[in-house]
């Protein structure tokens, strides 16, 4: 009875839309779970994934997540646990171990996969995929060398001015032609007169594109997913931080379109049967 209230909860209906078990299946347990030494843990893997989601979904520290764990039932839940009235976690580190221990067996391509697959009957023209690239900046706490800094910055100014030259190298032209790839990379060479205006039109579509669809996607991520600054130490949690920050965006998108059809199926329902 109580599980079904869960679902019915907001971060319920985010549950739904993730996959919780097939994202476990792509990380090895750690390996006290395995031996069955030391002290019981408060979660299992899918446990740990939750956690990271949580993260960006609540938009809390660390300290603050644990508390809120040990106090909503339904952030329990999501975790796969349920506390006694006598039980308290008393770790805040445990989404930070959680966090080093899937950044360093994080196998993005096969969770991609699964999200894929899981999400596939949510999403539209299957068929069709743009890419394009970002920054994430990451917070930098007193004391920091000045040197340091400014190595940085010049590092990113440079890499950022040259950023959308670098894709229309020979290697990129050659790979999208050669599997139909339609691209808005100036011509190299002159055009034929009957192809300038259609590549035109392309090109003018893709930008558009990649101006609002894209670039508003990359903003929602980090305006409301904790991307605007990633406070992470070291390259694993780093691509821990940002890959499911970026994952609990979509799931995001993916409840509050499953929620939609939901509500217009009932509309439809209830027209039927005043008209009936």
């Amino acid at each position: 009875m109580l599980h079904k209230r869960f679902l019915q909860t907001d971060p319920g209906q985010l549950y739904l839309s993730i996959p919780f078990d097939a994202l476990a299946a792509t990380l090895p347990a750690p390996k006290g779970s395995l031996s069955g030494k030391g002290c019981k843990p408060w979660m299992d893997v899918k446990g740990g994934i939750a956690l990271q989601f949580l993260k960006h979904y609540l938009c809390l520290s660390d300290e603050l997540l644990i508390q809120r764990i040990n106090t909503d039932w339904s952030i329990q839940y999501f975790c796969g646990i349920q506390l006694k009235p006598n039980e308290v976690i008393r770790d805040t580190n445990l989404p930070s171990w959680w966090r080093g221990y899937i950044g360093k067996h994080l196998d993005i391509a096969a969770m991609q996969k699964q999200f894929a697959l899981y999400w596939k009957e949510e999403i539209n023209q299957t068929n069709i995929s743009t890419e394009d690239a970002t920054c994430y900046e990451s917070r930098i706490s007193f004391p920091t060398p000045v040197k340091l800094l400014w190595a940085c910055c010049n590092e990113v100014y440079v890499s950022y001015n040259r950023a959308d030259k670098i894709y229309a190298t020979n290697g990129n032209r050659t790979y999208c032609t050669s599997n139909k790839i339609t691209t808005n990379f100036l011509p190299k060479s002159k055009q034929k007169l009957q192809h300038i205006e259609q590549s035109k039109v392309m090109r003018a579509v893709l930008n558009k594109e990649r101006g609002t669809r894209l670039e508003g996607s990359f903003g929602n991520e980090k305006n409301h997913y904790l991307l605007q600054k990633v406070n992470a130490r070291n390259a694993d949690t780093e691509k821990c931080w940002i890959f499911f920050g970026m994952m609990t965006a979509n799931a995001s998108i993916i409840t509050e379109r499953k929620q939609r059809a939901i509500r217009k199926a009932a509309r439809r329902f209830i027209t039927i049967q005043n008209s009936n």
